[in-house]
């Protein structure tokens, strides 16, 4: 089975991490920029700028740990990722994480029950349904690549 992940590539770490800092600095100036009572607007400006440190510190990480490695080694690891073995290891660990995040939604949801508090009911309800159809695509990629 063929690794076709495209975060094996530097190149593409690179592009991920330039992508990340142009999005966390148009979002920060943005927000710097905008009027206090625009509030959707600086929330847009919040979730740009949220999403580009988000990308910028996971291609940062990853250059980093490949820069640590060296390249031979990194591959070595990227092929052991992909046996059978170690996909049947990363199945059981999403699995662990899905019943934690399952639990901790329910518990959102009962809370949010005897608080009578509709939105957060809705909110934690929908959230289990997103568990559940991840946890199914997983089960579903997993099963039929193994």
């Amino acid at each position: 089975m063929k690794n076709t992940s495209k975060l094996n590539n530097p190149k593409y770490l690179k592009g991920l991490l330039i992508v990340g800092l142009v999005l966390l600095a148009a979002g920060a100036l943005a927000g710097y920029l905008l009027p206090s009572d625009a509030h959707l607007a600086t929330s847009i400006a919040g979730m740009v700028s949220g999403s580009g440190s988000s990308f910028a510190l996971i291609g940062g990480i990853l250059l980093l740990r490949r820069w640590r490695l060296g390249e031979k080694r990194a591959r070595d690891f990227e092929l052991t990722m992909t046996d059978e073995r170690g996909m049947a290891v990363a199945y059981k660990a999403q699995s662990a994480a899905a019943i934690a995040a399952v639990l901790a939604m329910a518990a959102m949801v009962l809370t949010a029950l005897a608080r009578d508090d509709e939105f957060y009911v809705l909110m934690g309800s929908m959230l289990l349904c997103a568990v559940a159809l991840v946890k199914l695509a997983a089960w579903h990629i997993y099963n039929r690549k193994m």
